[in-house]
Formats: C-alpha cells, sequence, structure tokens
C-alpha cells in the first residue's frame, strides 16, 4: 500500500522562510528552490511552530553570552545540520553552554582599512614590510 504524501502549502514553506530571515542569523535574499525543497522535507516530519521554535533557540544560543556557539549557519544548512540540535528537547541552552568565560567578539573594522594595508604592503620592499608589520601590530 502506497503511503500518501503530504503537500505542504507554499504558505508553510514561506513562514519558515520569513521568520528565518527575520532573526537575521543569514539572511537570505531570494527563497530558492533547494531551500523550500528542503523545508518540505522538515516538514514531513515537523510542524511550522517546531521548526520556528529550533530557530528561535539556535539564535538565542548564537548572539547569547555565555554560550560557545558562534558558527552561522545559512537556512539550508540549518535545517539539513541543526535542527535538531536546537529543538527544546535537545536542551541547547545546556549542551552550548560554555563554562569558561566568553570574551567579548572583537570590534569590527571595515574592509578598505585592510584593503588599504595590503595595497601599501604589496608595494613595499622586504624592509619596508616588516616595518609596517611592527607598526600595525601595535595598533591592536
Amino acid at each position: 500500500m502506497k503511503t500518501p504524501t503530504v503537500k505542504h502549502s507554499t504558505r508553510d514553506v514561506e513562514l519558515v522562510f520569513s521568520y528565518w530571515n527575520k532573526k537575521k542569523i543569514v539572511k537570505h535574499r531570494v527563497l530558492t528552490d533547494r531551500i523550500k525543497r528542503k523545508i518540505r522535507g522538515q516538514l514531513k516530519h515537523y510542524t511550522v511552530p517546531e521548526i520556528c521554535e529550533s530557530i528561535f533557540h539556535y539564535n538565542e544560543v548564537l548572539i547569547g553570552e555565555g554560550y560557545y556557539w558562534t558558527y552561522k549557519w545559512t537556512l539550508f544548512d540549518f535545517l539539513q545540520r541543526g535542527l535538531e540540535k536546537f529543538m527544546l528537547e535537545a536542551d541547547p541552552y545546556n549542551n552550548f553552554k560554555t563554562t569558561y568565560p566568553v570574551s567579548k567578539p572583537k570590534p569590527k573594522v571595515e574592509n578598505k582599512e585592510y584593503t588599504n594595508r595590503f595595497s601599501e604592503w604589496k608595494l613595499a620592499d622586504s624592509e619596508q614590510r616588516k616595518e609596517l608589520e611592527k607598526k600595525w601590530s601595535k595598533q591592536k
């Protein structure tokens, strides 16, 4: 006997996609067919609220202090690798809690500064490069 296939509405897929983008973990511009298929695949096993709840826990662990988890997945990768890890039943708040003091993230530096540094370094000879590297290491 053939098992009936469950068709999930486009709305369900769009709800998961929209919720993901609202969290601004890795914001996607387009809901691709690949992501749609992955969401539909997970909807065979989980409800929209369960998937969104897992996304919520992932985001909380990702941005929260006291957790060692810092890797940002795309929605596709999250659904493939992390959905179950961040379900409430999996206890993500304790599983990803660090027992060591967490240092604050380094301030972001504009890429333009590094581009300018690289251009300067590239034009310099070996002695000038050593001087530039000393100067830049002191600025940290």
